[in-house]
């Protein structure tokens, strides 16, 4: 967790590679799944950012995977609707929708209204 913290600061600095290097340390560090996730959420974001499409693609997909194994459906529509977006931006209509869809249904298992909102919205932003 030390880590991921560590990179959230460096990143929030725009220290870019001292960033990476800690949440890439946090992921690989761990055991906790969700801790995983994050980490590649958080490196998903950096490569979207500076749009180097297949390394955030990667990461984001990782993110799903791991958030699957601890069953923590926040974190899994919150990569999907990043990677809609991120298929959205190179206007891939075909994997935007199928991401888009795969977060709906997600955020409606977790019967997290406020959740809901947020992945409607965003999906909503990649049609535009």
């Amino acid at each position: 967790m030390a880590y991921y913290e560590q990179g959230k600061i460096f990143d929030e600095f725009n220290r870019v590679d001292d960033a990476l290097y800690s949440y890439k340390r946090a992921a690989e560090d761990t055991q906790d799944n969700n801790i995983r996730a994050r980490a590649h959420i958080s490196m998903g974001k950096i490569y979207d950012d500076y749009v180097k499409f297949e390394p955030a693609v990667e990461h984001y997909c990782a993110a799903v995977s791991f958030a699957g194994e601890s069953d923590n459906l926040n974190l899994q529509t919150k990569a999907l609707s990043d990677l809609a977006k991120i298929h959205a931006g190179i206007y891939d209509r075909t994997n935007s929708f199928l991401f888009m869809d795969m977060a709906e249904t997600a955020a409606d298992e977790t019967k997290n209204e406020r959740l809901r909102g947020i992945t409607f919205a965003s999906n909503a932003k990649c049609c535009d």
